[in-house]
């Protein structure tokens, strides 16, 4: 699916045999408990400035592959992905938890 910019919210999809699941090419993208089968080489070709969410998906190929991940986007609870990229995704969530703990705290009450 090649997404051209603007906004697309994917909720409950299934991309099979595809090489890719979503090439964007900027915008916002919402990617919501979908399923990705084999064969994929990777889920997510992103431009830089895309923004959005891949949550609670279940995929048999890399999110990212190659590809980096864009800043404004996040990734959480994600099942299937290749050891490197799970641990990542974990490692981004415990950064994310902690900031809201301490943003939460420095906020007057």
């Amino acid at each position: 699916m090649l997404h051209d910019g603007a906004e697309l919210r994917a909720v409950e999809c299934v991309f099979d045999n595809t090489r890719s699941g979503v090439i964007s090419r900027g915008g916002h993208l919402e990617l919501e408990r979908c399923r990705v089968e084999a064969p994929c080489d990777v889920v997510l070709k992103l431009n830089p400035r895309t923004t959005g969410h891949a949550t609670a998906n279940r995929v048999k190929c890399s999110l990212f592959g190659g590809w980096q991940r864009p800043v404004g986007f996040r990734r959480h609870s994600n099942v299937g992905l290749p050891a490197a990229e799970e641990a990542a995704e974990a490692e981004e969530g415990a950064e994310a938890e902690m900031a809201a703990e301490a943003a939460a705290a420095a906020s007057p009450a």
